[in-house]
């Protein structure tokens, strides 16, 4: 058991009798989707977080074992991304673990500040009364993730009263979104039913508020074309 990255226990490995000079670690890096105005994240995360503004080669060839190279683009992370896709390269001083859990809490306020307008914190809660909690849970995230709908923030079980004394157990979801609340109850909307059979509830709130699937219904003269078109 020793408490080094498995990487730096291997390049010492080699050190110790290589047929070279040394070896050595580059800056581990985290890649970082910002959907619009990318290039405004040059003027906070210097200052949040005490990073040095940089090229991509420059970040790679200073970088020490130890730091960590924060690369920002504005293209979907399910795509392919390539040098020309970068909008900024940022040397972190710290190492990976420390830099990507500030990052995970401090994402919403990245959004926030850098998309005032143009994003919103969204609910999600899904209910289904034969408990494929797992499979439901494991469907939404897959379509959050594959279609690029937001980062997710917070998820976790919570209870739901629909009635006065009826209490139904429900799993929630916090969504950071810079998309239409309309089409993410769409898209979800396909995910209720297989075929004609209603496979789970999925609900979507903005502000406290559910939006009603009739919202999002009207090119569709009932429930059954709504999620087959979703």
């Amino acid at each position: 058991m020793i408490e080094m990255r498995s990487d730096s226990v291997l390049k010492e490995l080699l050190n110790a009798k290589a047929p070279f000079e040394r070896a050595n670690l580059e800056p581990q890096i985290i890649l970082l989707r910002v959907p619009k105005e990318a290039e405004k994240t040059a003027g906070i995360i210097p200052q949040r977080y005490g990073a040095i503004e940089t090229s991509f080669a420059r970040g790679v060839n200073e970088g020490e074992e130890k730091d960590t190279l924060l690369i920002v683009t504005d293209k979907k992370l399910v795509d392919h991304v390539s040098i020309k896709d970068i909008k900024g390269s940022f040397l972190i001083k710290k190492n990976f673990i420390e830099v990507y859990r500030t990052l995970r809490t401090d994402l919403p306020i990245l959004l926030f500040k850098l998309l005032p307008e143009g994003c919103q914190e969204i609910t999600i809660r899904i209910y289904d009364n034969e408990k494929r909690y797992d499979e439901n849970i494991e469907r939404v995230l897959l379509v959050l993730e594959d279609l690029d709908l937001g980062y997710v923030v917070s998820e976790g079980w919570d209870w739901d009263y629909p009635r006065p004394f009826m209490r139904i157990r429900i799993y929630k979801i916090k969504l950071i979104t810079w998309e239409d609340p309309l089409r993410i109850k769409f898209l979800l909307k396909g995910l209720e039913y297989k075929g004609y059979q209603r496979f789970a509830d999925i609900d979507v709130f903005v502000e406290g508020k559910k939006i009603p699937w009739i919202e999002v219904s009207k090119e569709y003269q009932s429930k059954f074309e709504l999620t087959k078109a979703a």
